[in-house]
């Protein structure tokens, strides 16, 4: 189990029973720690625990996204390559070179190569196309393709985005707990020094 969970489950557990075993709890008043000082303890820890699941939730959508966005993007790379070649045997024209782009090679970057087939698929004509085989079905399925490529890239930024800021939002919140708890176990470690029984209930290691 990961220390940090392993720190999360003591926390609750030592936070637990000193709320509901009488004997811990009216000692640990006189020392500051009352039903009301606990119960704002396991606020805070509840504050992790929601935190840590919706980072969790966030890099869930994060790994979904990048799945979609590849498969959407191996598949219009492979029907614009197909397209690109096709068009470049149909249209010796230079303005159609020039609008549809197709001189040269196929641009590497996916902003680039993206913006390529953008301009390809608005101005390709459909009509000569299809005389190539290419059915105006295909090329319609292509440009709304493309369209999607560029709305998962927008949704895998705002997902990576958000998972960030989870995840600076989930260390905060660890490190208030982190600090809540080291002062409680440093009282409870000299107040029941003596009764290893009770070190025992709040799940602190007693050394023989």
């Amino acid at each position: 189990m990961p220390k940090q969970q392993q720190f999360l489950n003591q926390s609750r557990l030592a936070l637990n029973n000193s709320l509901t075993t009488p004997a811990l709890l009216t000692i640990l008043q006189t020392y500051g720690y009352d039903d009301k000082a606990i119960k704002s303890g396991l606020v805070i820890h509840a504050q992790v625990e929601t935190v840590t699941e919706a980072r969790d939730a966030a890099y869930g959508v994060v790994r979904s996204t990048n799945r979609a966005l590849q498969q959407a993007k191996d598949t219009l790379l492979s029907m614009f390559q197909s397209h690109l070649n096709m068009a470049r045997l149909a249209f010796t024209r230079e303005d159609y070179a020039d609008d549809l782009k197709i001189t040269g090679r196929r641009k590497g970057a996916t902003a680039d190569w993206l913006a390529q087939a953008q301009k390809f698929y608005t101005h390709v004509p459909i009509e000569i196309m299809e005389k190539y085989h290419v059915p105006k079905k295909e090329l319609d399925e292509a440009k709304k393709l493309t369209v999607k490529v560029l709305d998962l890239l927008a949704l895998q930024q705002k997902a990576k985005s958000q998972a960030q800021q989870l995840t600076q939002d989930r260390k905060a919140a660890y490190e208030a707990l982190h600090a809540w708890m080291k002062k409680f176990i440093g009282i409870a470690r000299v107040v029941f020094a003596d009764q290893p029984q009770q070190l025992e209930a709040l799940g602190l290691v007693v050394k023989a």
